[in-house]
């Protein structure tokens, strides 16, 4: 049984995030990441940090997938 951490690094954020680790930086840069700690050459960030900046994933599947008619805009209308 695995452990959850408490922490993330930099990349495990840009992963939960669906994000790139430069908007993960610009983030914890302007102190958006709450509790975020830079520890020597890298950054300990909270999970509930992350957890906050988390969108709703009310058009995704069981998966963790969204479906592809909730990912298009209409166009015009």
């Amino acid at each position: 049984m695995m452990d959850t951490p408490s922490e993330l690094t930099v990349r495990e954020v840009a992963v939960e995030l669906q994000c790139t680790l430069k908007f993960v930086y610009d983030l914890l840069w302007a102190g958006r990441l709450e509790g975020a700690q830079k520890v020597g050459r890298t950054w300990r960030i909270p999970l509930e940090a992350v957890e906050a900046r988390m969108r709703p994933n009310q058009n995704r599947n069981e998966n963790g997938v969204q479906s592809r008619a909730s990912s298009f805009r209409r166009r015009g209308a």
